[in-house]
């Protein structure tokens, strides 16, 4: 016989040896849902929760600056570089306000 067909032949009877275990014990399908139904309650979860910042993380993607105060690594600007922007007066660029 050809390779292939001997191949699905084969498969043929795996399938049908692992439908027999199904049906003589179908606790084991349950016991193979309990992952699947965790996944599916995480998966679900951060979903939802994408779902539900989704405006906020559009909002900051499209203004990235908005609302902050202070520098983005929250510590004190170096004076170093602040006033060498100063001296070279950059146009649109506010530094140290």
């Amino acid at each position: 016989m050809v390779p292939v067909v001997t191949d699905f032949a084969h498969g043929v009877g795996l399938l049908e040896r692992g439908l027999l275990i199904c049906a003589r014990m179908p606790r084991l399908l349950v016991l193979g849902l309990i992952p699947v139904a965790v996944t599916g309650v995480l998966f679900l979860a951060g979903f939802v929760t994408l779902l539900l910042f989704l405006g906020d993380l559009a909002a900051a993607e499209r203004d990235p600056g908005a609302g902050r105060d202070r520098p983005a690594r929250g510590g004190v600007p170096d004076r170093r570089w602040t006033g060498r922007l100063r001296e070279r007066q950059v146009p649109g660029l506010q530094v140290g306000a």
